[in-house]
């Protein structure tokens, strides 16, 4: 492999410098595989740095037509497409061209999603064939609707060579300049616009080079030379990180699937079957689907890594439950990291196999804090303060940098007998106060309760109550299976052992009992994030009224079987 001139400057690397830098001196070093259609039994093809720097001076040169030349002020335009090598292409062509782009998650309503483009003066929303979501229905909003060429077309692999836009900054000149802005999933409020700065993604490329800490490596080191699927979002940090920058500066080959299907169990196991790769990066709810099944957990098990966590745009990060983890860390290397999109990734270590759902932070980072809660001696509240040797490693003081410290809001407890392992336990807006003043995370308990074949989610509600309840929502099929006749009787005679386990590691006092479990109604489905982790507040908040009308029953008991 050709040795770059910016291979001595990791953490001061542009990505559009980069990429040209090796099309230049690598062009037939590949970036990406991606399907030529969307049956994997087609086949696949490699798109070099050569075709992909291309495929950027192209759409350059479309946005310089389309737009009248570059943007002096970074103006704002939405880039909305399939889920493709689109996304990274449009992305560094608009910043080639001066402009920003909005990755925008009509995973949010579409009131709040446009009430954010025009917050950031949203010049143009431009659209590319495959979109969800139909642009008339944006046309009506008065904002301009643009269409993009496909991916087939911006790539234009064998045809004439486009006229080279070069990104002319220094990373002092660059560091502070917006590069794309990320929406939040809006899962505990409405969505908002966080900034993403070339310094933001500089933290990243230094996370390959954090240092040691007692003979551990960091766990970005695994990205080296690998060939990774990563089919998180296009348009979350998860996807920009996964699919752009770790690529880009980690030599990583970056593998796709076909952008018509939704993530899937068929997926996975089709993926594994048709194309080589030896690292899958997957949110902790697509592993425990994945899992249930023996068949399917033995394809994953061909995969040397399986990385979960992802960036998780401020919605609550789900742990792996420990059953579910147990299942596969013996046959394939299951390393965890976390992040999100106000701070990317956070700089956490190589562990022992079997320490699996642990972090393992430095106490040579002092900028990363665990703060003892007030309502429970066991939690510990996640803090980031400024700290020379630590702000480097993460993107939160360029995403505030005003700030002197960011709590996180996430908990944390210790490993009983290994130093600086730490338990990612849940969000520190997860926890339910009870009337009595007690509190409880129940993140953990839902879990154990997703772990019955047929419960697709589980959501624990009593904020302010008596007693804890628990709200379980089957899977569609099982619905359909089981018919009208199925009764609180059946329900409570299959839930129970999952629910005599979920009372096992919870504190007596948020012990459910029989009473407390509640089907959800198949015709008013959870919330979920577009990555698959449920939305706690907006699904507790659309049983509302339902929760209200049973906990005003004497003492908090009822004998209705659903909500």
């Amino acid at each position: 492999m050709t040795t770059l001139p910016s291979e001595s400057k990791i953490g001061r690397r542009l990505l559009p410098v980069v990429i040209d830098e090796i099309s230049t001196y690598d062009p037939s070093r590949i970036f990406a595989t991606i399907p030529i259609s969307e049956s994997l039994r087609d086949g696949f093809m490699d798109v070099t740095y050569r075709d992909f720097a291309n495929a950027i001076n192209r759409m350059s040169a479309w946005f310089d037509h389309e737009f009248g030349g570059k943007s002096s002020s970074f103006e704002t335009v939405s880039y909305n497409g399939p889920p493709d090598l689109g996304y990274s292409i449009m992305t560094l062509a608009a910043c080639k061209m001066g402009f920003k782009t909005i990755l925008s998650s009509f995973q949010n309503k579409l009131e709040d999603q446009l009430n954010l483009l025009k917050k950031a003066e949203c010049k143009a929303m431009i659209f590319a064939e495959g979109h969800p979501i139909n642009p008339d229905q944006i046309d009506k909003h008065g904002i301009p609707i643009v269409r993009v060429p496909t991916l087939k077309e911006m790539l234009d692999i064998g045809g004439p060579e486009p006229v080279a836009y070069t990104f002319t900054k220094t990373y002092d000149e660059a560091e502070m300049d917006p590069l794309v802005l990320l929406t939040t999933s809006g899962t505990t409020s409405v969505p908002k616009l966080v900034v993403v700065r070339h310094g933001w993604v500089s933290a990243v490329d230094r996370a390959h080079s954090v240092p040691k800490s007692n003979g551990r490596a960091p766990s970005f080191t695994v990205f080296k030379n690998r060939r990774l699927w990563s089919p998180l979002p296009a348009f979350h940090g998860g996807g920009l990180i996964g699919n752009l920058i770790i690529p880009t500066f980690s030599n990583t080959h970056s593998i796709w699937a076909p952008s018509g299907r939704p993530l899937s169990t068929t997926l996975v196991e089709e993926m594994i079957d048709h194309i080589h790769f030896d690292m899958v990066l997957l949110t902790p709810f697509i592993i425990e689907v994945v899992v249930k099944s023996d068949y399917s957990r033995s394809k994953l098990e061909k995969v040397d890594f399986v990385v979960y966590g992802g960036v998780n745009n401020t919605c609550r990060k789900a742990p792996l439950p420990r059953e579910t983890g147990n299942r596969i860390w013996q046959k394939t290397k299951l390393i965890n990291m976390i992040g999100s999109t106000e701070l990317s990734v956070l700089p956490t270590y190589l562990k022992d196999p079997e320490d699996w759902e642990y972090f393992y932070y430095s106490p040579d980072l002092p900028g990363i804090q665990m703060r003892p809660t007030d309502g429970d001696p066991d939690l510990y509240e996640q803090v980031i303060v400024r700290d020379p040797a630590t702000d480097p490693y993460h993107s939160t003081f360029w995403t505030f940098p005003d700030a002197e410290e960011y709590r996180v809001n996430d908990l944390y407890a210790k490993h009983p007998s290994k130093p600086n392992l730490w338990l990612y336990i849940g969000r520190a807006d997860d926890l339910i106060v009870l009337s009595d003043g007690k509190s409880f995370n129940p993140t953990s308990m839902e879990a154990v309760l997703r772990q019955h074949n047929y419960v697709e989610a589980a959501v624990i509600i009593g904020q302010g109550k008596l007693a804890p309840a628990a709200i379980i929502q089957f899977k569609r099929q099982v619905f359909e299976e089981l018919g009208p006749e199925y009764n609180r009787d059946s329900f409570m005679k299959d839930i129970w052992p999952c629910a005599v386990a979920a009372n096992k590691i919870a504190p007596p006092y948020a012990h459910m009992s029989e009473d407390m479990f509640f089907l959800a109604n198949a015709e008013k489905p959870f919330r979920f994030t577009a990555k698959g982790s449920m939305m706690r507040h907006k699904t507790i908040a659309l049983y509302a009224q339902e929760i209200e009308d049973w906990y005003s029953v004497a003492d908090g008991k009822a004998s209705i079987a659903k909500l």
